[in-house]
């Protein structure tokens, strides 16, 4: 279902990586001199290693949050969440419109949809008018209707994790 030159790559699952797997996309896509946008749904931590990365040394990684510094627990108030969606969402429209990047990565979107922060069907309007931009999602379930706009889709399982027996994050390693 393709509306020009740009691919839809979604990476989904409960495994760890979908993150780090576009994020190598993004330091790919910056070494040809390819201007990259990303939007982190549902995250607003600054302190996060790759947030810290690409603002001190990438000039042509620009990196949004669009969240409250806590992730977002199902069964808590999304009002939030949703007013911070609409604003990343206007600004994506407004991305695409003036085709302002070569790829643009929209991590944990998939999770925004699944939580019902973010329209499935608005999502796919915005994405429509992609061009020859290059889009990532990422996120725990993939619908049907990104499943069809999708020219490669990788399921992300979790065999084993460390945090499932210590809880811990490591800084470094894990954000």
């Amino acid at each position: 279902m393709r509306n020009g030159g740009g691919r839809v790559i979604t990476y989904y699952g409960e495994g760890d990586g979908k993150t780090t797997a576009a994020l190598g996309h993004a330091v790919r896509a910056a070494g040809q001199d390819r201007k990259v946008i990303i939007f982190h749904f549902l995250k607003g931590r600054r302190d996060v290693g790759e947030y810290i990365y690409f603002r001190r040394n990438c000039d042509n990684i620009e990196v949004h949050l669009c969240g409250r510094p806590e992730f977002f627990i199902p069964g808590s108030d999304p009002k939030p969440y949703i007013e911070d969606a609409e604003k990343c969402l206007s600004q994506i429209e407004e991305i695409i419109k003036e085709n302002k990047c070569d790829m643009l990565i929209l991590d944990e979107i998939l999770y925004a949809i699944e939580y019902n922060i973010v329209s499935a069907k608005k999502l796919l309007e915005i994405l429509s008018k992609r061009g020859d931009m290059h889009v990532i999602l990422t996120g725990g379930k993939i619908t049907e209707e990104i499943r069809k706009i999708s020219d490669i889709i990788t399921e992300m399982k979790e065999i084993h994790h460390h945090y499932k027996h210590d809880r811990e994050t490591i800084e470094g390693l894990d954000y």
